[in-house]
Formats: structure tokens, C-alpha cells, sequence
């Protein structure tokens, strides 16, 4: 399968190459609608439709479902049922016509001018190897009688003709729709998108509804909107680091604090990494010496370890 397909690509390449040098110009196709065969037999291309272009016309399934659903078209479709002319010659009035909207359609097999639409009908259903016909108001009838309908397209711009597709009269659905298009489930893509992006308006606007409660209702600060509030939060960050220092000299005064926080210009020293301790809990932790000492516990373990005594002083300066 992979050789066959480097073979492909191969000969692709090829004749791409024996065009450019006889100066012949190759045309790149602006949708993915425009490629030849996109479909396959019996598949509709709709170029508004990303990223499942191609769907089965109803009462067709696809050839190869695994291929369709890895997003490879070009295996067509098939009847899920055939024809009542096909079964049974002599009821060839049996068959019925579905109509697709606004199609471009090309490779018709017959074209008869002067036609109302119901003659076309009936010279359609009159040839068993009549696949579809189409028929254009003061212009005629089109009819497609060469096995398969290929390159069928919905037109993107709403300028495209009715096509008539024959179908057999057994099929359970067949008045479901006059837009006979085997959806997937694309629609349910676009379903879920919709839900997702309501989801989210709702919660933005039921934010942007509370904090405007809590704005008009004093609760946030209307100096938080200042540009100037930024700078006496970096202030007061800057004093409280200031505070923490480990020794009383590289500690703001409480006059230089209050001077600071009210808005005079004094320029502050940067403050240094803050000092830390680290303690032992041995003494607390034990419940059995409850009572005692920590220095007569330390001594009865056999511990070499001093114990300092505390004092108290009133500082001078603001920590």
C-alpha cells in the first residue's frame, strides 16, 4: 500500500515537472472543493463545512467508513438500497426524486430545452439508467445517466441550481428533508462550540456584573484604578522589609516610617536578606517530662548542650 502510494506521489511529481518546462501554468485549487473526484461517487463537497467537506447523499452510505472517518473521501458512497427498476423492469415509477438546493453540477450525459420540470421527471423515471436530473426555468432539462455522480458540490455562494437525485421509494427517510446531506456528526461539533462559547459570555459577564456591585458598593478600594496606588503599595512593602532587619541600625526610626507613609520624598535604604533562628522542640515534645526543666532534662539525657537565659528589653526602636 505504501509503495503504491510513493508511486502516486512519484508520478505527481513527474508530470508537474513536464508541465513547468513545456510552460504550461498549473492552476492550485482555492478550496478543497475544487479538487477533481474530492468526494468520490455520490459525495457532496461543501467548502463551508471544516473540516468535514464531504457527506453522503441520504439514502447513501460510505464505501470505506473507516477511510471516511480518518477524513479520506475519495471511496464515495453507495446505495443502502437500489433502485425499484434495477429489482423489478416493469416499475420504473416506483423510484422517487430528492431535491438538493443550490448545487453546482457538472458532466451532465443529456440536455433537452423546452422541458417543464414534470416532463424532465418523467423522462428520468421513464430510464432506468437515469441517475439525477436537474432543470433551470426557461432553459430545460439536464440528465445524468453515466453510473455515478461525481464532483457534486454545494455552491458556497447560494448561486447553484436544483438537482434532482432518484431514489428508491423504500427508503425510510426520504421525507425527512428536501436537503438530503448525511450530516456525520458535524452538527454536533458545532452544537458543542456554541454551548462553549455561551458558557463562557455567561461567566464573564456574571464576573464583570459582581465586581461592578462591589465597586459602586465601596467595597473595593476606587484608589486600587490609580496609577499612584501602585507605588504606595511598593512603599509600604519596602518599609515593612525595612522593619524586619536583624540589626536595630539598619531599622527604619518610627518618624521616618510615618514621614514615608504620608508622602514625603525620603529616599530608604535597600533592605537586607531578613535574619531567621532556628529552634528545638526535644524539650516540648516529650510529655513524660512535663514539669521539669529543659535544662534538667538535657542533663539527665546526658547532653552537652547549654541553655541560654532570656531577657526581656524595651527597644528604642520600632521593629
Amino acid at each position: 500500500m505504501n509503495g503504491a502510494k510513493n508511486q502516486r506521489h512519484q508520478l505527481v511529481v513527474v508530470l508537474y515537472c513536464i508541465c513547468i518546462a513545456q510552460g504550461n501554468s498549473i492552476t492550485t485549487p482555492k478550496t478543497p472543493c475544487d479538487i477533481s473526484g474530492k468526494c468520490g461517487p455520490f459525495g457532496v463537497c461543501n467548502s463551508l463545512d471544516s473540516p468535514d467537506f464531504c457527506s453522503c447523499l441520504q439514502g447513501f452510505d460510505p464505501v470505506r467508513d473507516e477511510e471516511w472517518s480518518r477524513g479520506n473521501w475519495s471511496g464515495g458512497c453507495r446505495r443502502r438500497l437500489p433502485l425499484n427498476c434495477s429489482t423489478q423492469p416493469n416499475k420504473t415509477t416506483d423510484d422517487v426524486f430528492v431535491q438538493l438546493q443550490m448545487m453546482e453540477v457538472s458532466g451532465y450525459t443529456d440536455l433537452y430545452t423546452g422541458l417543464q420540470q414534470n416532463e424532465c421527471r418523467g423522462r428520468c423515471l421513464s430510464n432506468c439508467s437515469c441517475l439525477a436530473y436537474g432543470f433551470v426555468d426557461s432553459f430545460g432539462c439536464t440528465f445524468w445517466t453515466a453510473g455515478t455522480l461525481m464532483d457534486l458540490r454545494k455552491s458556497p455562494t447560494g448561486l447553484g441550481s436544483d438537482l434532482y437525485v432518484r431514489l428508491s421509494n423504500s427508503e425510510p427517510d426520504k421525507y425527512d428533508s428536501m436537503l438530503m446531506f448525511r450530516k456525520k456528526d458535524s452538527s454536533m461539533k458545532k452544537k458543542i462550540v456554541i454551548i462553549l462559547v455561551l458558557v463562557a459570555f455567561i461567566i464573564i459577564t456574571s464576573a464583570s456584573t459582581y465586581i461592578s456591585w462591589k465597586w459602586r458598593s465601596g467595597v473595593i478600594d476606587a484608589r486600587i484604578s490609580s496609577p499612584s496606588y501602585r507605588e504606595e503599595v511598593k512603599r509600604c512593602i519596602h518599609i515593612g522589609l525595612l522593619c524586619v532587619q536583624e540589626f536595630p541600625k539598619d531599622r527604619p526610626s518610627v518618624s521616618a516610617v510615618l514621614s514615608v507613609l504620608t508622602g514625603s520624598e525620603i529616599i530608604l535604604m535597600e533592605p537586607k536578606k531578613p535574619a531567621f533562628s532556628m529552634k528545638s522542640s526535644r524539650c516540648d515534645n516529650n510529655n513524660n517530662n512535663i514539669g521539669k526543666s529543659c535544662s534538667s532534662q538535657l542533663s539527665q539525657k546526658g547532653s552537652s548542650s547549654s541553655v541560654n537565659n532570656v531577657t526581656l528589653t524595651t527597644m528604642v526602636y520600632g521593629r
